[in-house]
């Protein structure tokens, strides 16, 4: 019995300490990138820094900063702003 209490123990703290984390991140990134627009600066997965010019559907056209425009999937971005 006390065996079957401390794995159930572990598996609480292990839910804990790395699958909710987790979780949240991945909400946090989803609301990221369903919150950036036209107009923002983002910073693609590729490493590429730009800002959103077009967003249709999926896709986006971002203008990086010699003026040069491509398009990229939206869930491509890995963060919006200037960090």
């Amino acid at each position: 019995m006390s065996f079957l209490i401390v794995m159930v123990l572990l598996l609480v703290v292990m839910y804990v300490l790395m699958i909710r984390p987790q979780r949240q991140r991945q909400r946090d990134q989803q609301s990221m990138v369903d919150g950036a627009g036209v107009g923002d600066d983002i910073l693609t997965t590729g490493g590429i820094y730009g800002t959103i010019t077009r967003a249709e559907g999926d896709d986006v056209v971002v203008e990086d900063p010699p003026r040069d425009r491509g398009r990229a999937a939206a869930r491509g971005r890995d963060r919006v702003g200037d960090d």
